[in-house]
């Protein structure tokens, strides 16, 4: 490969990344406080849903020490991919805040898929150290 190809593809890989990744780079506590409204009751729909799907989660709900509702992660990828969403947090049931996800992935790969997601913490070490990232 010439020295001109590997510029090329460095380059398509740093716009490749870019483009992923630059319509999110807002902050959760940046956000609009219509949008983090919006987000807030997705939250408690997905919880619904989930308890609705399979009723046996509802004790994870009540012995985790707090958890992470993601009401809608987006993932995509065309070689380098990446996921990103917003959630709410909880501790003892209790609403503390809101949390951002974001993952990158490099290897074969291509498509999208939006999905929900819930992190359980079993005790408050695991809690304070989410808090902390």
């Amino acid at each position: 490969m010439t020295y001109t190809m590997k510029t090329f593809h460095l380059s398509f890989s740093l716009f490749a990344l870019l483009f992923i990744f630059g319509a999110n780079t807002q902050e959760v506590h940046a956000q609009s406080r219509q949008k983090v409204e919006k987000i807030k009751q997705d939250a408690k729909t997905a919880k619904a849903e989930f308890l609705e799907s399979d009723w046996r989660m509802e004790k994870h709900f009540k012995n985790a020490y707090g958890y992470v509702i993601f009401p809608n992660v987006g993932k995509g990828a065309i070689g380098i991919g990446g996921a990103a969403g917003n959630g709410v947090a909880y501790e003892g049931g209790k609403e503390i805040g809101m949390a951002k996800l974001t993952q990158l992935s490099i290897g074969f790969q291509w498509g999208g898929q939006a999905y929900r997601e819930i992190i359980f913490f079993e005790d408050e070490d695991a809690m304070d150290r989410f808090k902390q990232n």
